[in-house]
């Protein structure tokens, strides 16, 4: 959660390329992915020539309230299917002004 915080903020990461950050980091848009922790440190001075906008642009694309509550709906209505029960057909808006989403 640091990381997509940090992301937010137009901050690039350097980590280990494992668990759930290998999901989260764009290697050379975002971030940097190494599976040696001994490299990690030359690649902080390129993390730092990284495009700051872009790496906020891309971050708040992909973890912006709407798409993450749609992406939860697509999932239920997997799981609803699986079990033979009624989809949802809810649809997520996001009012920006009023920073909620609704259903």
């Amino acid at each position: 959660m640091v990381s997509i915080e940090a992301m937010a903020c137009g901050t690039p990461v350097v980590a280990l390329g494992s668990g759930a950050l290998s999901e989260v980091v764009e290697p050379g848009v975002t971030g940097y992915l190494r599976h040696d922790k001994n490299e990690r440190g030359r690649l902080v001075l390129r993390a730092l020539q990284l495009d700051r906008p872009k790496i906020r642009e891309r971050v708040t694309a992909k973890f912006e309230l709407s798409v993450v509550a749609q992406s939860y709906l697509v999932r239920e209505n997997c799981s609803r299917a699986k079990l033979g029960e009624t989809q949802s057909s809810a649809t997520v808006s996001f009012d920006r002004t009023a920073k909620h989403a609704s259903v």
